[in-house]
This record gives C-alpha cells, sequence and structure tokens, in this order.
C-alpha cells in the first residue's frame, strides 16, 4: 500500500528510525544520580542488578495481523524453521 506514493515499508522504517532517536535522547537526559528505583530506573544496554547476559530470559513474539495464507503459511514456516 502506498500513501502519497510512499510505500508503507518506508513509513515503518522511519517510525523506527525516530523511536530510537527518542529512546537514545531520553536515555541521555536521564540522571543516575536522582533517578533512583523503585520510582525511576535510567535506560541500559546492560542487564539489571549486575546480571550476566546469558543469564536474562529473552522472549520473542511473532505476529501476523491478517488471515494466513497458503503462501505465507509456507514463508512462516520456513522463516521459523518449521518442518
Amino acid at each position: 500500500m502506498k500513501l502519497c506514493g510512499i510505500s508503507t515499508a518506508v513509513y515503518a522504517v522511519l517510525s523506527v528510525a525516530l523511536q530510537l532517536s527518542q529512546a537514545a535522547t531520553t536515555a541521555s537526559a536521564c540522571d543516575p544520580t536522582t533517578c533512583k528505583l523503585p520510582n525511576c530506573l535510567c535506560p541500559s544496554l546492560s542487564p539489571p542488578n549486575g546480571m550476566n547476559a546469558s543469564d536474562v530470559p529473552q522472549f520473542v513474539t511473532i505476529t501476523f495481523d491478517d488471515s494466513i495464507q497458503p503462501e505465507l503459511l509456507a514463508t512462516a514456516k520456513d522463516l521459523l524453521n518449521v518442518k
């Protein structure tokens, strides 16, 4: 689908770029000396409470916003490595 000649994929990429830019601005504006739990926690790329990255669980959710057609099902199975 196109809106004003621009595909929705381009809008999606621009949206993600804007969100990352806003997150970086928010992270740099956070003062860890005044931002303390339980009311505040500055964004960080490090695991919380000194945990090792290998000990932090990762959750991945994959959703489809439309009905699953045979072509999409085949692609989804390929992506998810389902036999």
